[in-house]
């Protein structure tokens, strides 16, 4: 899955200040604050001495506030300069505060980590030196922080249960860039409480904002704030799950190699061939790695981009990505892992390819063409959600929109019609024009008439316009994802059904007598037989056996031609008329030991290899009943 475009997911609201609680009905002071109170009130006098009245009036207007908090809050009249003065020097305790935190985790220093968080926050401690141990496990190539001047004050916040001089929570931006990963160093947003105690700060949480504002606004991001990780690498990969997880963390990096490999010869080798990928411990987990507070999610992974400057700045230089799991929709068997991961790196290798513009349905048809080539799902179930429609209301008349594609609800449809439009231009046109068409969608010109920009790219890159795209691909995508066995053509009386069905490439090779290591070589699919006989089940008259066989692509359907006209004697009942888009071949079948003779027609459009077996005893056929019944299948197959 591809995150929302300008290359982000749905964009993390930062709370603004009119986002946060109202400030009026702020906490009471508890008993266990009245000697918090007194030092308050001491540290007013030595204020009131030193001509401070801006802080003077700042507390006056709000007592039960931390100093910083009364200060923003407090319309500053008598004496703005003081209180620029005190709020300096906080900002610039905070810099050497969280320069000292980069530091520490940069030199891998442990006690001076430590030291700097809130001797009485035991809870807060323990938990961040977890997260310094679990930093030990990667290898960063940069780590900074940077306050910006932003804060945070809601109401809601227990400020007098920290027992400090002054509570504060600033807007950091961490800068961190993985060793051999991520190009340059990416940005994200933290909020800490810091409180001033002793006439020193120190880092007391990172919860208080989400816990206490309406906003959503997370403070936990990146899994090893989250409880112990494990981390496995590959030789282009680094995978990060928790300990409890270390089997499915194991599972994933097995195919990290082989999906770089798969991806790069489908998309080429400029993007790098680097991957990481985070497996969360559960779906809170994952609600805070991809900043979408309290959403359900129905989908297996996100592929997501990351920059030098904030996900919601658009300023920035990307500069690597996260491919993120979704443990509750994981499934841990190899083959779907193979092609979760294959799907999500074709995203990785693409981003700089992709554009504002760029449809979803060729954005997630490219990711899923690429990660479903060499499935060993057959295709019903690849696009089992698409054939069930198509089934009930019929092949779509029209490409599928953006809205098709959301995350908050089923998007199967449109996913199985991406996948099988970008099949279907690599079928018809190659595989180097379906990336063409990519490209072309993917770069920033035409930003000022953006509904003209995917008929140009049509008609530049594909010689077609999107009637025509639409127009080629509904017989495509029937023969690849449909019923294939209400396809055939029913033969008129008096002959019945006796048997009718689908098949899979193993029950077709056994009826034909061929290998099915060949036929899947070739691109055989899937397909579907019918029976029609007159008399007795045992002992029929006549009968009619009709087979419809569906590869990939013209190669795998001129590959079938080619295997039959090898193994068959050519045969021509028609008297020497030719069948458009198709030939005709000699062959026999036997029921209960009798046998019967048979034209095959093989009739070739687009993907669709329709083999049609009419039978007669001896060919005895003066009606012509052979050749309207070949006619009627051929009608139906290219409609």
């Amino acid at each position: 899955m591809f995150p929302d475009s300008p290359h982000a997911s749905a964009r993390r609201h930062i709370a603004s200040r009119a986002d946060l609680l109202p400030f009026e009905g702020g906490p009471a002071l508890s008993p266990s604050s009245r000697s918090r109170l007194s030092a308050l009130l001491a540290a007013l006098v030595l204020c009131t001495l030193a001509g401070d009245s801006a802080v003077i009036a700042a507390r006056e207007a709000r007592p039960d506030l931390p100093l910083s908090v009364a200060l923003e809050r407090h319309l500053v009249t008598q004496s703005p300069a003081s209180a620029r003065k005190y709020t300096s020097a906080r900002d610039t305790a905070m810099k050497r505060l969280f320069a000292k935190r980069a530091d520490a985790i940069r030199r891998r220093d442990r006690k001076a980590f430590l030291a700097l968080l809130d001797p009485a926050a035991k809870g807060f401690a323990a938990r961040q030196a977890e997260v310094f141990d679990n930093l030990g496990r990667l290898d960063f190539a940069a780590w900074s922080y940077e306050p910006n001047g932003d804060s945070y004050s809601p109401a809601a916040i227990p400020y007098a249960a920290y027992h400090a001089a002054d509570v504060w929570l600033p807007v950091v931006l961490l800068r961190y860039q993985l060793k051999g990963f991520d190009t340059a160093p990416i940005a994200r947003r933290v909020v800490y409480t810091t409180i001033k105690r002793g006439g020193r700060w120190y880092l007391a949480n990172d919860a208080d904002l989400e816990a206490t504002t309406s906003s959503g606004t997370s403070v936990r991001i990146d899994p090893w704030e989250n409880g112990p990780i494990v981390v496995k690498r590959s030789a282009h990969g680094i995978v990060i799950g928790h300990r409890k997880d270390e089997a499915a963390v194991a599972g994933i990096v097995r195919e990290v190699e082989s999906a770089v490999r798969h991806v790069s010869s489908y998309v080429g080798t400029a993007w790098g061939e680097r991957v990481v990928i985070v497996l969360p411990g559960d779906n809170d987990e994952l609600q805070h790695v991809l900043e979408y507070p309290s959403v359900p999610f129905d989908f297996a992974a996100v592929a997501r981009p990351e920059f030098t400057t904030l996900r919601d700045d658009f300023t920035g230089t990307f500069a690597g990505a996260r491919v993120v799991i979704n443990p509750t929709n994981f499934e841990s068997d190899a083959a779907s892992n193979r092609m979760l991961i294959r799907h999500e790196m074709t995203h990785v290798a693409t981003f700089a390819r992709t554009g504002p513009l760029s449809p979803k349905w060729l954005i997630e048809g490219l990711a899923e063409y690429v990660g479903n080539a060499g499935s060993t799902f057959s295709v019903e179930r690849l696009g089992g959600e698409l054939g069930a429609l198509i089934d009930e209301q019929g092949v779509p008349d029209h490409l599928p929109g953006d809205s098709d594609f959301g995350i908050l609800a089923d998007a199967g449809v449109g996913y199985n019609a991406g996948w099988l439009l970008c099949r279907y231009i690599a079928s018809r046109w190659g595989r180097p024009a379906l990336l063409r068409l990519y490209d072309a969608m993917g770069t920033r010109t035409g930003l000022d008439h953006p509904g003209d920009k995917l008929a140009g790219a049509l008609r530049t890159v594909l010689h077609t316009d999107e009637a025509g795209l639409v127009r080629g691909w509904r017989p495509y995508a029937r023969a690849a994802v449909a019923d294939l066995s209400k396809m055939l053509a029913a033969p008129a009386a008096p002959y019945r059904e006796d048997d009718r069905g689908e098949l899979d490439a193993a029950d077709l090779a056994s009826e034909k007598s061929l290998d099915e290591k060949t036929l899947t070589r070739i691109g055989l699919e899937r397909g579907a037989e019918g029976y029609w006989y007159t008399g007795s089940v045992d002992q029929p008259a006549r009968i009619v056996a009709e087979t419809l066989v569906v590869g990939h692509d013209e190669t795998s359907a001129a590959a079938l031609e080619r295997l039959l006209a090898g193994r068959y004697a050519k045969f021509d009942p028609s008297g020497g008329r030719a069948i458009p888009h198709g030939r005709l071949y000699f062959v026999g079948v036997s029921v209960k030991g009798q046998h019967y003779n048979q034209t095959v027609a093989v009739l070739r459009v687009g993907i669709l290899v329709a083999e049609v077996r009419v039978a007669a005893p001896g060919f005895a056929d003066p009606s012509g009943e052979a050749r309207s019944l070949a006619a009627r299948q051929y009608d139906l197959a290219v409609a």
